[in-house]
């Protein structure tokens, strides 16, 4: 679990940097965000050895992190909570399903790709992976 966590937590705070620097965070208009794709297929994400040979509950990021639009937003929100120290403003599951169901996401790279955020009908989209 833990070499999964660190993989998370560090897409997820080059993610921050990104947004910041992109202008979605720290402004004075909250956004609205969708993180589409499981974190353990990301390019960023490392396998090792242990984390493939453990059990999939134990494999933080793994199966189980986009299973719904509501575990997804849950497991973010909680990394990005607890280990990152920031707060998103996610968007509904209505909207995460409408969302991913849209040719612009699955046209979009992945994180950390240009192009792989972006806004779709006013949701900060970030695609982490192709599997979602």
């Amino acid at each position: 679990m833990r070499e999964g966590r660190t993989s998370v937590i560090t897409i997820a705070e080059s993610m921050i940097t990104t947004l910041a620097d992109e202008g979605y965070i720290n402004s004075e208009e909250d956004a609205t965000f969708a993180i589409v794709g499981r974190p353990s297929e990301s390019s960023m994400f490392t396998q090792t050895t242990a984390w493939k040979q453990s059990n999939s509950y134990a494999r933080f990021g793994g199966d189980f992190w986009s299973k719904t639009a509501g575990n997804n937003r849950r497991s973010w929100d909680g990394l990005l909570c607890g280990y990152c120290g920031i707060q998103f403003t996610f968007c509904s599951d209505d909207d995460y399903t409408a969302v991913i169901a849209t040719d612009t996401v699955k046209n979009m790279p992945c994180f950390p790709e240009d192009g792989s955020i972006c806004e779709v009908d006013g949701i900060v989209v970030i695609k982490v992976s192709n599997t979602y």
